[in-house]
């Protein structure tokens, strides 16, 4: 599938909308917890970070798969 196309699905602004809430609910949430809830305040922004980074390469994957995108950009590529 070409990412323009799959992009103009009906379906693109729902799996934006699961992704980006469940990412954000998920930090808020580690962030709170971490903060009220945790000897150490800090460790909520790091759990945060560590899951905003498995995200990252989820979606990553997720491109791979299906657009042969590279996992990694290209030292060529300038458009990071």
């Amino acid at each position: 599938m070409i990412k323009e196309q799959f992009k103009n699905k009906w379906y693109y602004l729902l799996i934006l909308v699961l992704y980006w809430g469940s990412l954000l609910f998920i930090c808020i949430t580690l962030t709170l917890l971490g903060w009220y809830g945790g000897d150490v305040q800090i460790a909520g922004f790091v759990w945060s970070v560590g899951l905003f980074a498995i995200f990252w390469f989820i979606k990553k994957i997720f491109y791979y798969f299906m657009f042969r995108d590279n996992i990694l950009p290209n030292k060529k590529d300038s458009s990071i």
